[in-house]
Order: structure tokens, then sequence, then C-alpha cells
């Protein structure tokens, strides 16, 4: 099974840019205020103790201390909560103090993902999107519409919007013991053999070209001798 991210172009107008660009904001000030306090801490006990895993023991906490932002659907800063909590833990400690010091989000735009439930006729989260017009995706230049519920992440690239959609694929293995050996030559450019029977790589084209070349380096190479 692997997972392949598609992307979708959104077409949105300047309203529905403003909202999602406040949300990318809003999640990018929690992201780091999350690692900020991860970084003094060392861990979120000092938060509290709250059942579950780890993810909704970190979401439980911090909604009774800190609290959540009303503007902001709490789903997605679920997500960057326990984002924020994962790139803490895959920071390797510094020699000296060993401690977990993860960096900060200084980019422009913050992806913000959303829960599989995000996505609902062309609007994400009603409830904020309002009266907002509908989300129109393009993909190859057409206009398509998501397949599934799945998460979504929303990210800004080149000041364009796009939408990425993770499928899940299976992908057939071809399990074989067969091993092919490689002999790399200068007429062909590589002869493989897999045992019963050899295959060659040649290029013509490319031999000539290689071949011109390496006269052109060689008249300057004796140039470069007489001027000494």
């Amino acid at each position: 099974m692997v997972t392949n991210s598609r992307n979708y172009r959104m077409n949105l107008d300047c309203n529905q840019k403003k909202l999602l660009k406040f949300w990318m904001k809003e999640n990018k000030i929690l992201y780091n205020l999350v690692i900020k306090e991860l970084n003094t801490h060392q861990s979120f006990s000092h938060l509290g103790n709250a059942k579950g895993t780890k993810e909704q023991q970190l979401q439980t906490l911090w909604g009774q201390v800190y609290g959540w932002r009303k503007s902001v659907p709490v789903k997605i800063q679920h997500r960057t909560i326990y984002r924020a909590y994962q790139a803490w833990i895959e920071t390797k400690p510094e020699r000296d103090t060993k401690l977990k010091i993860a960096k900060y989000f200084d980019g422009r735009y913050f992806t913000i993902e959303t829960d599989p439930l995000g996505w609902n006729k062309g609007k994400l989260y009603p409830k904020f999107w309002g009266k907002l017009p509908l989300i129109t995706l393009r993909y190859n230049h057409k206009t398509v519409s998501l397949i599934g519920h799945n998460c979504l992440n929303i990210s800004v690239k080149y000041g364009r919007f796009y939408l990425s959609q993770p499928n899940k694929e299976i992908v057939a293995q071809n399990k074989t013991e067969r091993v092919i050996a490689l002999d790399p030559g200068i007429r062909n450019f590589a002869t493989m053999f897999d045992g019963e029977n050899a295959f060659q790589i040649t290029n013509a084209e490319d031999l000539t070209r290689l071949a011109k070349l390496q006269a052109y380096h060689a008249r300057l190479h004796k140039k470069a001798t007489m001027i000494k």
C-alpha cells in the first residue's frame, strides 16, 4: 500500500483567499506557541493529566489551559498542535544540554490540515465558510471534484492555493531473486547480463558528441602546454 498525494488548484475569489490566509496565520501562531511550550518544558506533562493517546492528551490539555481560537475550526487547530508535537519529538537532542529544541515556523504561509469531514459539497467547514461561493478545483486544466473523505492539506505556492488529497494505492511488487550484472564500457555505454541473455545500451549520437568533446579538450590542453 502506497500513499500518493494529488494536488488540485483552488479557484478562489478575494474573500475566500482572505479567510484561508487568516486561518493559516492563526495556525502559524498556534504552531509556534506549542513549539515554544515544548522547548521550554521538554514535555506537556506540566499542563496536567488526561486520558487517551498522546495526540488526544495534548489536545485536551491545551484546550483546557489556553482555550481555542473561536474564529478558526477547532479540528484544524487539533492537527496543528499535533504537527508541532511531532516536529518536536523528531528533533534530535543537543549534544551539550541534551535538550530538544525544535525550530519555529518562519515561512509566510502555513500549511493547514483539515479532518476528513471538513470538506462538504464545495465548502470547508460550512459553519465558518458561511455564504462564500463554493470552491472549484482544477486538475490538469480540468474542473474536477474530490473523491472520498480524506484529510486535506491546503497550501500556497507562488501565490496560488492548492489542495492536496492523499490517495492510497495498491502497488504490485514483483518478487524475484534474479540479478543483472552491469559492465560499463567505452564503445557501448553498458552491457547487461542476467545469466541467460546479454543486452547492450548504445547511443551513437552521444558517443560522437563525446568523441568531439574529447578531441576539443585535447587541443586546448596542447595549446596550454605550448604557452607554458
